[in-house]
Order: structure tokens, then C-alpha cells, then sequence
């Protein structure tokens, strides 16, 4: 398990280095909006680490952070605009947390048998979707499901 919590991270930031540019921000650096944004939503965030994100002209923030629910610790990504609006979150999941129509239909598709390597769930502009990555024969792949379990896009694409 441990190995592949490794995998999914290294592949996560591989991504990221490659799709935008992100600098690494101590606190003080942080604008005072998006700070508080991230404290009114998430007021029990813990270890909460904040990078800046250029994405063309545009600059925003990624924070990620822990919040503990009694036993169980969530880990999260919130993307917020430089005047503190949440523009998405993003939540590691098991695959068992999974809404039964999503587990439903991953374990009807082509991929049921490749290994689960992470799941996560993103909420976009009031939408919720969810990303399966597997491995196969021919390498990572990304399943993005809608929440009945619907694939929404072409999906089934290499991960990113």
C-alpha cells in the first residue's frame, strides 16, 4: 500500500510540474483573501501548505491541508482565486468511499481488473466528479466518472 501511495504522489507531481508553473509560499506570503477563505471553509485544517499557481496570465492558489474527523483524516486541495474565492476542491478518497453508482460502473468497465492506483473526488463549479487511476498492460490511465457513474468526456486517456 505504501508503494503505491508513493506512485500516485510521484505521478501528481510530475503532473503538476508539468502542466503549471507553482511556487511553494510561507504563510506570510499568502494574500490576506485567500487565507480566509481557506479558514471560514475549512476551520479545522491542519498543516495546511500553500503554493502559487500561474496558469497563463492568471496567478492562483493551491492550499493543501488534513482535516481530522475523529479517526479518520481527509486530505484535501482547495484551488482559490487571488481574491479568495473557492474555485474547486479535491479530496483523496479509497475506492470504497466511492458513491455506489461510480463503483458500480467502474467495476462493469473495461478497467475492472487494471489495480487501483488512487481515487479522488473534485468539485468544479458546483459539479462532483470522480477520478479512477489505474494501471494497465499499456500504463497509467484516468477514468473520469460523473456522480451516476457516467464517463462524461472521452476519459479512458493516459493519466496525466
Amino acid at each position: 500500500m505504501k508503494t503505491v501511495l508513493v506512485v500516485v504522489a510521484t505521478t501528481a507531481c510530475l503532473w503538476s510540474l508539468a502542466g503549471r508553473a507553482a511556487d511553494k509560499l510561507a504563510n506570510s506570503e499568502v494574500p490576506d483573501a485567500v487565507r480566509a477563505a481557506v479558514s471560514k471553509a475549512y476551520p479545522d485544517a491542519a498543516s495546511c501548505v500553500f503554493e502559487r499557481e500561474r496558469r497563463g496570465a492568471a496567478v492562483q492558489y493551491e492550499a493543501e491541508f488534513e482535516i481530522k474527523e475523529g479517526d479518520k483524516t481527509r486530505r484535501l486541495s482547495v484551488e482559490v482565486s487571488s481574491q479568495g474565492v473557492i474555485l474547486a476542491e479535491e479530496e483523496q478518497l479509497r475506492f470504497e468511499e466511492l458513491p455506489a453508482p461510480v463503483k458500480e460502473a467502474h467495476r462493469s468497465s473495461r478497467f475492472s481488473k487494471a489495480t487501483v492506483m488512487g481515487v479522488e473526488r473534485l468539485t468544479r463549479d458546483g459539479k462532483t466528479s470522480y477520478e479512477v487511476q489505474v494501471r494497465t498492460a499499456r500504463g497509467l490511465r484516468e477514468i473520469v466518472y460523473d456522480e451516476r457513474g457516467a464517463v462524461p468526456d472521452a476519459g479512458n486517456g493516459p493519466a496525466r
